[in-house]
């Protein structure tokens, strides 16, 4: 482990990991960049915007075996949330990844790859990509912003960081590739459930729910709740205002005319536990789709847990469904589709279309948006 003081405060600050180049003094948040022996400040690095997660620098956790602790992290802005990606390093020395967005949760490490990168303006949704050997299929394109960083990290970065990202999942490995850099970076890894990484260090309950900001509603004075920095939008019950939570002014972008309509069976704020862990209803929608003439209408639930994520509950007519994002690609075949050992025969496709939302939502969600079922 090589120490150096922090040119601007004196802080001692740490370079754990032999892949770190990069350390944030946490005293005074100056960006201190590794080269040889010297130590250059690059100067104050951003605040991070506050968020719900349970993982904080000197978390510590196992993964395929093998101890790790947290020793940075960069927070980016996507076009529909935050995502954090946590810097670990492995006992080995080892460098890897936990990456945390949209309720789930990633494990990844750097990957030097035979495969040609194709340019990112040549990807589409759907695109074949073969990467370490593997066949992965593009689930999600973005152009990303740095929020800030702390910590050790194995780049150097700063407020304003662009960079230019593919998702991509192939069966049950996870990946992403990172433009910033010539050639591309390529990370692969696998989608985990977070119990599974045995987390210890993590942040206590009490500093998670100081993450929970009370606002008023813009459009009448209403309280509402906002859950940390992954909430994008809010939907006000009392006034139909549709609130834009990435911005603090909280500015209307849309106003429900129905909304006294909207009666959940389960109000907003409700808390119950489902399968050991404790929920939180933090938002609400209708959905509809109209189906040979006839029109169909049901109930989505958002759930919040700080350690497990984002789940949902559907209800139509009295029939409750749990849900919760896959880790594994379904495999399509022919007219169905296999998941897990599971053959599924495809029984119908829609568009459903949101018809009413109230309370918190980690995408820009407002009435009318649509989607392929």
């Amino acid at each position: 482990m090589k120490t150096a003081n922090c040119p601007s405060c004196g802080a001692q600050v740490a370079f754990r990991a032999a892949a770190s180049v990069v350390a944030v003094c946490e005293y005074c948040r100056s960006t201190l960049l590794r080269k040889g022996a010297e130590i250059e400040d690059l100067g104050k690095m951003a605040e991070l915007a506050e968020d719900t997660s349970l993982v904080r620098l000197g978390t510590e956790g196992r993964y395929q075996g093998v101890h790790f602790a947290v020793v940075g992290r960069i927070q980016m802005k996507y076009g529909q949330g935050i995502w954090n990606e946590w810097h670990l390093l492995y006992d080995s020395q080892r460098s890897g990844w936990i990456g945390e967005g949209y309720g789930r949760t990633f494990v990844t490490s750097l990957k030097a790859v035979k495969e040609p990168i194709p340019p990112f303006a040549e990807l589409k949704i759907g695109s074949p990509v073969k990467l370490d050997g593997k066949t992965f299929t593009v689930a999600g394109l973005e152009t990303a912003r740095c929020v800030a960083g702390e910590g050790e990290l194995s780049f150097q970065v700063g407020a304003g960081y662009d960079v230019q990202t593919v998702d991509l999942y192939g069966g049950a490995f996870f990946a992403t590739i990172d433009y910033s850099e010539t050639p591309p970076l390529v990370f692969i890894g696998e989608q985990v459930d977070p119990a599974t990484l045995k987390l210890t260090h993590t942040r206590d309950a009490a500093a998670v729910a100081v993450a929970a900001e009370a606002i008023k509603c813009t459009g009448c004075g209403a309280p509402l709740t906002v859950h940390g920095a992954m909430i994008e939008t809010v939907a006000c019950g009392s006034c139909g205002s549709v609130l834009d939570a990435t911005d603090k002014a909280y500015k209307v972008v849309q106003t429900l005319a129905t909304v006294s309509s909207i009666k959940p069976l389960i109000p907003i704020g409700s808390k119950g536990k489902l399968h050991g862990a404790e929920y939180e209803v933090i938002g609400f929608m209708t959905r509809k789709i109209r189906v040979m003439g006839e029109t169909y209408r049901w109930g989505e639930y958002l759930l919040f847990n700080p350690g497990e994520g984002f789940r949902w509950l559907s209800e139509y007519r009295g029939h409750w469904n749990f849900i919760k994002a896959t880790r594994n690609t379904p495999a399509l075949e022919g007219a169905g589709a296999r998941y897990l050992s599971q053959t599924y025969k495809h029984f119908q496709s829609s568009n459903p279309q949101v018809e009413h939302v109230l309370g918190e939502f980690y995408w820009r969600v407002k009435a009318g948006d649509s989607n392929h079922l």
